[in-house]
């Protein structure tokens, strides 16, 4: 089940990167009523084991009474894993990664927090744009410089908004703040 989950999504990346390279417009969107909690108990599994076998601690701290809220929980879970994705990518073994969600009267929070490398505050406001990669040098990091700037799309056209918080040598923290829109 795990392996088939990041293979349907590693095929959306694929599309999503057409998409990019052909300035058209993003995916479609498939909004249904998601039970968060049950939502993050079936991507947590494949999270935990990848920082597992790289060393690295993976801790969940969810609340358990998350809201039912319409969403489009493919598009989320996309968004989701590119930041885990970018933690794991960015923090040395032996490092911690933090996931935690939460809700309030009029907003869930999902939080990726790393005890990785940090960003330069002079980056961060590049970070979310196609193509920019903040790994100094940048060849020694996989990847694209897609992930952020996919996820951004995808939390934006959900009616969410994503931020990042970060210290060099400390750390980064993603959030993603999605309206508590429920059924």
């Amino acid at each position: 089940k795990g392996i088939n989950e990041r293979i349907d999504r590693l095929n959306r990346l694929l599309e999503d990167l057409a998409l990019t390279y052909r300035h058209l417009q993003s995916r479609e969107i498939h909004l249904r009523p998601v039970d968060m909690n049950d939502w993050i108990d079936s991507l947590l599994p494949l999270w935990v084991e990848t920082a597992r076998q790289k060393n690295m601690a993976m801790e969940a701290q969810i609340a358990p009474d998350l809201p039912r809220i319409i969403t489009d929980p493919a598009g989320l879970a996309q968004a989701l894993a590119n930041l885990v994705n970018n933690a794991i990518k960015f923090t040395r073994p032996g490092g911690r990664i933090v996931l935690s969600l939460s809700a309030s009267s009029d907003k869930l929070l999902l939080q990726v927090q790393d005890s990785g490398t940090g960003i330069p505050p002079e980056e961060l406001p590049r970070l979310f744009k196609p193509f920019y990669r903040s790994v100094q040098p940048s060849w020694k990091a996989p990847g694209l410089g897609l992930g952020l700037s996919i996820a951004r799309s995808i939390v934006e056209s959900l009616g969410g908004k994503i931020t990042v918080q970060s210290e060099v040598g400390k750390g980064s923290t993603f959030a993603i703040e999605m309206p508590r829109g429920v059924e």
